[in-house]
């Protein structure tokens, strides 16, 4: 391998983005949302924190970048389609990592944003 070959390989490793799709916590199987493709979008238009997007495909994801689900049930609520159920409902099954570059804390600065509205105390 020539040093030409190992930087292509490197810079093409670093520019792919892995998807991370999370759906609404409501769900059985990720094979229900095939029937998504039948429905409107009802999801997304009663989520009262707007974080359900619709994809290409018809089917929901969370978008968490600005804030967290609630746990309201009304997606799940008007789910026509069974995808969504209440008897379904669990915790997201997610990793959340911090930007250093943008956390105040890790900046030295005494900072409580994302401790004082945590209601479980999962932060320190």
């Amino acid at each position: 391998m020539n040093r030409r070959e190992l930087f292509s390989i490197l810079s093409s490793n670093t520019s792919k983005k892995e998807e991370i799709i999370i759906r609404p916590p409501y769900f059985e199987k990720e094979d229900d949302f095939l029937k998504c493709v039948e429905c409107d979008g009802k999801c997304k238009t009663v989520c009262p924190e707007n974080i359900i997007e619709i994809q290409d495909d018809k089917t929901p994801v969370l978008n968490l970048l600005k804030r967290g689900c609630s746990y309201c049930d009304e997606c799940a609520k008007v789910c026509e389609f069974d995808v969504l159920k209440l008897q379904n409902k669990k915790y997201l099954d997610i990793k959340v990592y911090i930007d250093e570059k943008k956390c105040l804390s890790h900046k030295g600065v005494m900072c409580f944003s994302c401790k004082d509205p945590c209601l479980d105390n999962a932060i320190d």
